[in-house]
């Protein structure tokens, strides 16, 4: 059984974005109604993201990455993120864009079956035979599909738990195929998921 990472679930924009749009006068009435936005700033590094935080949502702002984090689990919620990323890009339509992407993740604390023997690697005898410690095994793979591609990260660490990682991901060089790309939905891009745990690794996830 599949336990989902609620903070990990995210919609990303990845281009050239002048942060200083990203005020709290700018995002009302466009991201939100909320009068009052919380905001954490650094002040050790400028570099670092600022983080805005409204409706049940994280927003981190920075100069090449845009992330909207739903607090708690929701695919709603993550709905929501995909209708805020097209409503920025919508509204800053000139932006250089270079890919944007959404996703998935999940622990599964006791791994059975397929996702415990994907870590059966040839060389793990040889190298506890040399009296060497394993810590994180970890598979990488990239799934290409018609419209988009797939980054599938699977890792074995410490404590026998397996770490899934479904990071759906788009090249862009426009606003426009950005939001082409992220008008699939969160619907959609779950149903994948759970079509490829349910068929390919024979995990389910748990309902919360």
């Amino acid at each position: 059984m599949l336990t989902v990472i609620p903070e990990k679930y995210s919609v990303v924009l990845v281009g050239f974005f002048n942060r200083m749009i990203f005020t709290p006068k700018w995002m009302t009435g466009r991201l939100t109604d909320s009068k009052e936005l919380e905001i954490a700033v650094s002040v050790e590094n400028p570099n670092d993201p600022w983080i805005y935080n409204f409706d049940n949502l994280a927003f981190q702002v920075q100069g090449r990455r845009l992330e909207f984090s739903p607090k708690q689990f929701s695919i709603e919620l993550l709905d929501k993120s995909i209708s805020l990323s097209k409503k920025i890009l919508e509204e800053l339509p000139h932006t250089p864009m270079t890919a944007c992407g959404v996703n998935f993740n999940f622990i599964c604390k006791e791994p059975q079956g397929m996702l415990l023997s994907l870590f059966n690697i040839a060389d793990n005898g040889a190298i506890s035979d040399r009296k060497i410690r394993i810590g994180t095994s970890q598979i990488s793979r990239l799934l290409n599909f018609d419209e988009h591609s797939l980054n599938l990260t699977l890792a074995l660490v410490e404590g026998g738990k397996v770490n899934l990682n479904f990071n759906y991901h788009k090249a862009v060089d426009s606003t426009e195929k950005a939001i082409q790309f992220l008008a699939t939905g969160a619907s959609k891009f779950e149903q994948i998921t759970h079509e490829l745990l349910n068929n390919i690794y024979q995990a389910q996830v748990e309902k919360i």
